[in-house]
């Protein structure tokens, strides 16, 4: 991603991405058997702008002026917070595998803060 920002603009490596990405998440959903046309486009039109056009937007712009530790860290809260207005608004529950992996996240993240012993 960071060469592609050398070379295009934000917005067109969000572009390329997204062009890139079609072909085989269409292919899954065929597999799968899944609706590929929606019934309703609202819902699908406010995750493709906010999701898709805002954040992703925003993270690709955000590559040329924060860390990759501060983006990585941004990048891993998104599924703790998704967690909790999970259990928040819908009271759904983590399952043991999923409490295992936010642990294993979490010392993972501890981990790479430790001073290097080497």
């Amino acid at each position: 991603m960071q060469r592609a920002r050398v070379r295009l603009d934000s917005w067109s490596v969000l572009a390329m991405s997204t062009l890139f990405s079609i072909p085989p998440l269409l292919l899954c959903a065929l597999w799968l058997g899944e609706r590929i046309m929606p019934g309703d486009w609202t819902p699908l039109v406010v995750l493709a702008l906010s999701s898709q056009l805002v954040g992703q937007g925003l993270l690709t712009y955000a590559i040329s002026w924060f860390t990759p530790l501060v983006l990585g860290l941004s990048l891993l809260l998104q599924p703790a917070v998704s967690a909790v207005l999970g259990w928040v608004l819908f009271g759904e529950w983590l399952s043991v595998t999923d409490m295992v992996g936010t642990m294993a996240v979490a010392a993972a993240l501890v981990l790479v803060r430790l001073p290097s012993r080497a």
